[in-house]
């Protein structure tokens, strides 16, 4: 069960991507109801058997409850003592205001219970990815799925950019029609996508020269397994090279330093780990495979992107940093609490002094957004946490592992460095596909990773000649 569990949710993860990164309504609503049955057929078949064994750290049902306390009404003191800010708006909105009126921390609890929807589905996705995700198989359906979608999104937006076809199957495009975009509307979120998965084709591919060292180191020569083991990888390092050379034809700056940081730490760290010379050469190979393709096929409008960034009063004409500036004052006046899952776009009309013409929508930064919808609490547990996760793994992936647990160790590490780098400057958590991607990692991760001992073995007779059993 636990294998078609991996192949459904794979599939959820390229039919949300696939809808321009399930941005549309029908998209995300979809995606939802999808995660939320696989998660009641994993319930029942547990139930049947006498115990579930889904799992959620701690700091994720605390969030849960800390968000779905914003939608609740409270009691008007407890109000302002968590929220004096909003306490007063509504008093100024309602003058009837007495102590028994009973109102929501959220300033649009609608909107936050749509949002919390799709916490609870990424939640789920983390959920089911911990459970069902077996590192003893030496291969994974979901990972697969994920490099999968990877190549599909670099090879049609390598194909827009290329051929200057910039359309999105029927949709012809409006924005971004010099770029890269594959099947997103926004190339950042592109990026946000290729950086997730570019760093499990390393990983992959790491194991391939794993198995490759293994089998070879005995004998001294070169079996049958170790020619297959040699060719996937060097299969999968012309996999990343194209992933990461699509990426730079997307021109989003943060998406390529944040793949580019990540691929150097990932590559140094699985060399420093492994000693392995033939894994140096072929690290050395994707950077200057990068390098040569990136300006083969277009590495000067992504430098002349960055160059931008040094001209004078060009940050503050882009417009982020006044959205930061006014987002500063809104994490001040609720911060606790925060505005609401969802409402930044309400809750910033109050403080937006710049783009006047414009509704803002999102921070175009996660830290930021995010603190200012959940508060400082809220975007603790979230970040928190995720950092505490990165942290282990990466001191998990110096100890005692088996080949695949160790690798797939590695591209979780470098997947979550990487949003986490893009995402100071932009919102891919607030696009469903990407963000259903990262649960979906964080979930491998979780359970390579906090969960070992809770495995159950898996009979000798019935692992692959690859297995990860070393």
């Amino acid at each position: 069960m636990k294998v078609w569990i991996e192949r459904l949710l794979a599939l959820v993860i390229l039919g949300t991507a696939l809808a321009y990164g399930g941005v549309v309504p029908l998209a995300y609503s979809s995606m939802e109801i999808a995660v939320f049955i696989l998660l009641f057929a994993v319930a029942l078949g547990e139930g049947f058997r006498g115990h579930l064994t889904l799992r959620l750290p701690w700091p994720v049902w605390i969030l849960l409850a800390w968000v779905g306390l914003e939608m609740v009404p409270l009691p008007a003191t407890v109000v302002r003592f968590l929220s004096p800010l909003r306490a007063r708006a509504m008093a100024a909105l309602a003058p009837q205001w007495v102590s028994g009126s009973w109102w929501t921390l959220s300033i649009d609890p609608h909107r936050t219970l749509l949002y919390f929807m799709r916490l609870l589905a990424y939640a789920g996705a983390f959920a089911l990815a911990a459970w069902a995700f077996n590192p003893r198989q030496g291969k994974s359906p979901l990972v697969n799925g994920l490099i999968l979608l990877g190549s599909f999104e670099a090879l049609y937006g390598l194909f827009q950019y290329l051929t200057r076809q910039q359309k999105i199957f029927g949709y012809t495009k409006i924005y971004y029609t010099t770029d890269a975009t594959g099947t997103y509307i926004n190339r950042n979120h592109f990026a946000g996508l290729l950086e997730l998965t570019v760093p499990m084709v390393i990983a992959v591919a790491f194991y391939q020269f794993q198995i490759w060292r293994r089998e070879r180191w005995p004998r001294r020569h070169l079996s049958e397994e170790s020619h297959v083991a040699a060719y996937r990888g060097f299969f999968y390092l012309f996999l990343a090279i194209l992933l990461g050379v699509a990426a730079i034809c997307s021109h989003s700056r943060m998406g390529i330093f944040g793949m580019l940081v990540s691929l150097l730490f990932i590559l140094l760290l699985s060399q420093a780990r492994s000693g392995l010379g033939a894994w140096k050469t072929a690290s050395l190979l994707v950077v200057f495979g990068l390098l040569a393709y990136g300006s083969w096929v277009g590495l000067g409008p992504a430098l002349r992107r960055f160059e931008n960034l040094g001209k004078a009063g060009y940050l503050e004409s882009e417009g982020r940093l006044h959205i930061w500036k006014g987002a500063e004052h809104l994490v001040r006046d609720y911060p606790l609490t925060g505005s609401g899952l969802g409402t930044f776009g309400e809750a910033y009309r109050h403080y937006q002094r710049h783009l006047t013409y414009a509704y803002v929508s999102h921070a175009h930064s996660d830290l930021v957004e995010f603190t200012s919808d959940i508060g400082l609490f809220g975007a603790l547990l979230l970040f928190g946490g995720i950092l505490w996760l990165w942290v282990k793994s990466v001191r998990a992936f110096w100890g005692e592992m088996g080949l695949y647990r160790r690798a797939i160790t590695l591209g979780c590490i470098g997947s979550t460095m990487a949003l986490l780098i893009h995402s100071a400057t932009d919102f891919n958590l607030q696009i469903p596909a990407n963000a259903l991607i990262w649960a979906t990692i964080l979930g491998i991760n979780y359970k390579v990773v906090c969960l070992r001992k809770q495995e159950v073995p898996v009979p000798a007779g019935e692992r692959p000649a690859w297995s990860d059993s070393s």
